[in-house]
């Protein structure tokens, strides 16, 4: 994953300079621009912000523990005399102790660093790490480090122990620095500018020890990527501000609508579950009641109805409904015409193949045919005389007859 150093702008908010990190960090390019257009670079990229020190305070505490935890509990009280707002409103972030029982510490009122945060998620970037710019700025065994900038300098007098003044009381705010510090004063103080800044070199006049003054090819910020050092530098995103806080903080407004949508998700499938166990239930007790029913029909039947054997028994019934139908219906349209037949005896019906086949007497051959007219056209029916004889004045005959098709 790319690396981006992001120094953001005390005075302008919106503004920043930004580096991508590659083989020569001293030389990288630097650039400069509103926050939105850095956020094209921070895509996919780990981004270390360099928050400016002017808003941050560097101190130091011995804490009776090493548990970061309890650590976080007590810092605040421990410190409390030391600073002027309430600890309430402060945010404090440290370094786990390396030896010892003493730790560096970074405070930042609570507000300042939510404005901070803000203005970055506004622009679409999301910080891996943020540390006071000071805690970047060149730190060497007894000397002092100065960095010139066009907004502000920054002044590191050790590993934890530093300040970012404006320019114009840069000199006093040194001298002052080493009036208080008369007991350990640093060998050699190392002043650093760049070469392209369009702001006049600082006057030191007669400050002792001896200046000695560095000229930056590159920018500020391409000193500050290459003495920034993660296992010292104080992240200011931990506690709170923790990235997995963030997260949580982000989410937290959709937690109830998740709740309910979860909820919903559960008392569906429940709903579900019983419905199916219903289902289930109700085939059960139909299953019993076919048992019950075919056993009554077939008293006989050894074991309960299968599914096959009740399926085919309905499809038996259903057939016979089908072919009555049939029978009925024939009938019906036949019925009115044999019943008008003077001297009509029927002496057997039968239905077979959707044909009603009927033997009867009628009182001559005449009666007959007007029997078949009067069925063909009135009735709208097909009539075949099969078979007719004469005897005792008396002609007895077969008829089939069909519905038209």
């Amino acid at each position: 994953m790319a690396t981006l150093f992001l120094h953001l702008n005390a005075e302008r908010r919106d503004e920043a300079e930004w580096l991508s990190l590659d083989d020569d960090i001293g030389m990288a390019t630097v650039r400069h621009g509103p926050l939105s257009l850095a956020a094209n670079d921070a895509k996919g990229a780990r981004v270390i912000v360099l928050l400016p020190g002017v808003d941050i305070t560097l101190t130091d505490a011995v804490v009776p523990t090493r548990n970061s935890q309890r650590i976080a509990k007590v810092l605040p009280y421990l410190l409390e005399e030391r600073l002027a707002s309430d600890v309430e409103d402060l945010h404090f972030a440290f370094n786990k102790p390396a030896t010892g029982n003493s730790v560096n510490v970074a405070v930042i009122a609570r507000q300042t660093l939510d404005d901070w945060l803000q203005c970055l998620q506004d622009a679409g970037i999301r910080p891996h790490i943020m540390v006071p710019d000071i805690c970047a700025a060149p730190c060497l065994e007894g000397s002092w480090s100065l960095v010139d900038g066009a907004d502000s300098v920054l002044l590191r007098m050790g590993q934890n122990n530093g300040l970012a003044v404006d320019r114009d009381v840069a000199v006093e705010t040194l001298r002052l620095s080493l009036t208080l510090m008369a007991q350990t004063p640093p060998e050699h103080i190392v002043y650093y500018r760049c070469e392209g800044d369009e702001v006049d070199t600082l006057d030191f006049a007669d400050l002792a020890p001896e200046i000695d003054v560095e000229v930056l090819a590159g920018k500020r910020l391409n000193l500050l990527a290459k003495h920034y050092h993660p296992e010292t530098a104080i992240n200011l995103l931990q506690g709170d501000y923790g990235r997995h806080e963030q997260l949580s903080k982000r989410f937290r407004p959709w937690r109830v609508t998740a709740g309910i949508a979860a909820l919903c998700l559960i008392l569906f499938g429940a709903l579900k579950a019983f419905h199916h166990m219903d289902l289930t239930r109700q085939s059960e007790q139909l299953t019993a009641q076919v048992d019950a029913v075919y056993q009554r029909i077939f008293p006989q039947a050894t074991g309960v109805a299968s599914k096959e054997r009740v399926q085919s028994l309905l499809k038996k019934l259903s057939n016979t409904k089908r072919s009555s139908d049939g029978f009925l219906e024939l009938l019906a349209k036949a019925g009115g015409e044999l019943k008008n037949t003077t001297a009509l005896e029927i002496s057997r019906i039968s239905y077979n193949n959707g044909a009603l086949n009927i033997a009867l007497t009628l009182d001559g051959l005449q009666s007959l045919d007007d029997l078949k007219t009067r069925l063909t056209k009135g009735g709208g029916l097909s009539v075949e005389i099969q078979s007719a004889s004469s005897r005792n004045n008396k002609v007895e005959a077969r008829l089939q007859i069909t519905g038209e098709h």
